[in-house]
């Protein structure tokens, strides 16, 4: 039996698609307003809301217009409720070659954390897609934090990730990831070896993708222990503290 994580651990979801009509996510206010209700139940306390950026489709500048609105629409379907967690708004960035030479692309971080998610390509990644994100970093002062790390993993690309990690990139990996079977004993391996640094839901719908952070942070407590949980809230600071809601 799993027991139950310590109410003190605080929930960040680094990861969501609950912005209203902005991807293939929640397609409507009330289902945003439902989606935010289920994590606050499960004691999510900041709520990482991150649109898919696709650079083909449109210019950040459109997407950042669009993104606008949506959180407008969304602020005030919020006004008279208790939300009872902190929200930031970033996206989810489709890695492109050149994502370190464009302008605007700092406009896509989490808040202002200067951290940006990143969805890397489903392939063996290359030394050049390496190079772009040291050059966000180095200088450009953005920090990159790779979305769902577990959906690279069976392309060949550990050692990359532990290359990233040891040169200050950031790896989030989704709720999912803990609660399969046998891939949730690789998930606690690299908790335990600190080559998970943020969580996420990846949540979506009512239906197929919701709200299931609870679920995976119960487990790394009750496997990996306090200490590992402690360092992961530690990491949350990073956006809570600097972000803006």
């Amino acid at each position: 039996m799993i027991k139950s994580m310590k109410a003190d651990f605080a929930l960040l979801d680094a990861h969501t698609h609950i912005l209203p009509g902005m991807d293939d996510g929640s397609e409507s206010i009330e289902e945003s307003l439902k989606l935010i209700e289920l994590s606050c139940e499960q004691g999510v306390e900041a709520i990482c809301m991150t649109p898919h950026f696709y650079p083909g489709n449109e210019s950040p500048e459109e997407f950042l217009r669009r993104r606008e609105e949506a959180v407008q629409n969304l602020i005030s379907a919020l006004e008279d409720r208790d939300v009872g967690a902190e929200i930031y708004f970033g996206a989810e960035v489709e890695f492109f070659e050149g994502i370190s030479r464009v302008d605007s692309i700092s406009r896509l971080c989490i808040g202002a954390s200067g951290i940006l998610l990143i969805e890397m390509p489903f392939k063996k990644w290359t030394r050049r897609m390496l190079d772009e994100l040291y050059e966000l970093r180095n200088y450009r002062e953005i920090t990159p934090l790779i979305a769902h790390v577990d959906r690279y993993l069976d392309y060949g690309n550990e050692d990359f990730v532990d290359e990233m990690i040891r040169n200050g990139i950031l790896i989030q990996a989704n709720a999912s990831f803990f609660l399969k079977g046998f891939a949730s004993r690789k998930a606690m391996r690299m908790v335990k070896q600190r080559k998970i640094h943020f969580l996420g839901s990846d949540c979506h719908n009512l239906h197929s993708r919701r709200p299931n952070l609870r679920l995976a942070a119960d487990k790394i407590y009750a496997k990996c222990g306090e200490e590992a949980m402690e360092e992961m809230q530690d990491m949350q600071k990073l956006i809570r503290v600097r972000g803006d809601a």
